[in-house]
């Protein structure tokens, strides 16, 4: 279960053609590879709240197996409204948390962004305070660590360096859910090691599929057995 999570504010103009070209690149060489049949995509946007921007502060596509339904969510990104720089990064991830992940897959989500989130710059952030949302990104950020959600963060560079503490957000966000920080020059990146990561997780579910096959097939003589006499005989 694959999600990408992205900044859709006027500042990203100038980067989302390039994040546009580098996600649909890695639907394709997952479209290539044998995960599809396995492989569930979702979307989520975030811009900003009231009355920095009117549109909307965070909004979901739900994880679906329609690949060719996400390509088009992907390529009708359009990078507009925002107002203060920092944005409402924080109920992206809030929304990442509450999409339907299958219990056994391996649950990635690229977040890619050029801003931080509000309670971070200390100058012309419109909710200095914090995210109106009520929460906080480094909360949402541990909730992806305890669900298994593995949150490779991109961060849209120069601009992003130029707001205090956000590029630390960005590799903090990475670091805390075990994932990878990587400046946009570097996205293409994201295609070999998502796809290192889903066959790694095949892997594990063959394992799991063989034992209990082998459980199965031998119930009745392991069921008469002690734990450790069990594990000897599989």
């Amino acid at each position: 279960d694959l999600v990408f999570v992205i900044d859709e504010t006027g500042s990203m103009g100038t980067y989302i053609a390039q994040v546009k070209e580098h996600l649909l690149e890695l639907v394709r060489a997952l479209e290539r590879s044998s995960l599809c049949r396995n492989l569930r995509l979702g979307l989520v946007s975030f811009r900003d709240h009231p009355p920095q921007d009117r549109t909307y502060a965070s909004r979901a596509i739900p994880l679906t197996s329609d690949i060719a339904s996400m390509r088009k969510a992907v390529s009708n990104l359009h990078a507009a409204g925002g107002g203060d720089g920092p944005e409402a990064l924080t109920d992206g991830i809030f929304d990442l948390v509450r999409l339907d992940f299958r219990a056994h897959a391996a649950r990635v989500a690229i977040l890619v962004g050029d801003a931080p989130p509000h309670g971070v710059e200390p100058e012309g952030d419109g909710f200095a305070a914090g995210c109106p949302c009520g929460q906080h990104w480094y909360t949402q950020a541990e909730n992806c660590r305890e669900m298994g959600i593995v949150v490779h963060t991109v961060g849209c560079l120069p601009t992003l360096e130029q707001f205090v503490g956000a590029v630390s957000v960005f590799k903090t966000i990475a670091e805390t859910t075990r994932g990878l920080y990587l400046p946009l020059q570097q996205a293409e990146l994201l295609v070999p090691l998502i796809l290192a990561m889903a066959e790694s997780e095949l892997d594990k579910q063959r394992i799991v599929e063989h034992v209990a096959d082998a459980i199965a097939a031998h119930e009745a003589l392991l069921r008469e057995a002690e734990e450790e006499e069990q594990r000897r005989y599989l």
